[in-house]
């Protein structure tokens, strides 16, 4: 199957090359490694100050744009030929459609703080649809999320829908120190070192039942806070509102905090519930606007305390449309 120049330029970022010297159209030079590319720009890392800088190709000098074309397409070739690795996570690889845990090895090259922790391996559990090509195909993350000392990598299975039925990867972090950000961190780096940079812009959606559905509300802050692209989170069960204490925890930038803001929630109320009653979920909502979420709405189905099945793609569907 042959790839798309330009999506090959967009997939082949943040692969290590040594720094080198460019010169721009008016001939003043830089030493910088190359970062990403697309057909009309350049990503550049400074060798002096190790900051990104993006330029127009058409910027650069004749031999810099064709150093360009060269390491896309060396690195575009490098990646079709690893493809067969990009499936494989520690010792298992995935089967599509197939929910998968898996014991992963903290990467402290890339977290450091992973060596303070008493293990240096947690729990992951992930799950890709049938026909998943992650060279050629953007898909939506659903980031799962439990209460307090859960096993997140465990509950992937209550929201297979979404993996059957939507082009969604499942994915979950086990803790393995209570209040620690290890296992999501770990997780994301584990998938950009697979998927490479690509994944990175891939929308992120949050789903969470009764204290899992709190929880829903820092693990997005967090991802915020880390610059994930979030579109919103799905809360079943929820009695209580925690978007501005997890804002605060996660001490988000104003554009961070912007965009945590205008992340689509969407309430899933059971009509019979009688730990977070449709009261419950009424002033949730109503304190989310009062704390400015741009997005909240309550959908009431007939049914108690528990995980109801039958709207988690169309939550989805409602995130994805306000976000665009």
């Amino acid at each position: 199957m042959k790839t798309s120049l330009t999506v090959l330029l967009l997939l082949v970022s943040f692969l290590f090359t040594e720094a080198r010297t460019w010169t721009n159209s008016k001939g003043k030079k830089i030493k910088a490694e190359i970062s990403s590319a697309t057909d009309e720009s350049v990503t550049l890392i400074l060798k002096r100050n190790k900051k990104e800088y993006t330029f127009k190709r058409t910027d650069l000098s004749e031999a810099d744009q064709e150093f360009i074309t060269t390491w896309v397409k060396e690195k575009a070739e490098a990646l079709e030929k690893n493809k067969e690795a990009m499936f494989k996570f520690g010792d298992t690889k995935l089967e599509p459609g197939k929910i998968h845990q898996i014991t992963m090895t903290i990467d402290q090259s890339r977290y450091p703080e992973g060596s303070k922790f008493p293990s240096p391996t947690y729990t992951m559990g992930i799950a890709v649809p049938k026909g998943f090509d992650p060279i050629n195909k953007t898909y939506t993350i659903i980031h799962i999320t439990v209460a307090g000392k859960g096993q997140p990598s465990k509950a992937l299975g209550q929201y297979k829908n979404l993996l059957d039925n939507a082009d969604c990867i499942l994915i979950a972090g086990d803790d393995v120190a209570y209040g620690s950000n290890l296992p999501t961190t770990s997780v994301y780096i584990a998938m950009d070192n697979k998927w490479d940079a690509k994944v990175k812009k891939w929308p992120i959606a949050f789903y969470g039942f009764s204290g899992g559905a709190k929880a829903a509300a820092y693990t997005m802050a967090q991802a915020a806070s880390w610059d994930r692209n979030i579109i919103g989170a799905y809360m079943t069960g929820c009695n209580e509102d925690r978007t501005l204490d997890a804002m605060t925890r996660h001490k988000l930038k104003p554009k961070q905090k912007k965009a945590y803001k205008s992340a689509a929630i969407w309430l899933s109320s059971g009509a019979t519930d009688k730990v977070a009653t449709p009261a419950h979920h009424k002033r949730v909502l109503e304190s989310m606007k009062n704390n400015k979420m741009k997005y909240v709405k309550i959908n009431t189905f007939q049914g108690a305390h528990m995980i109801y099945k039958d709207d988690q793609v169309d939550a989805l569907k409602w995130m994805k449309a306000q976000a665009r």
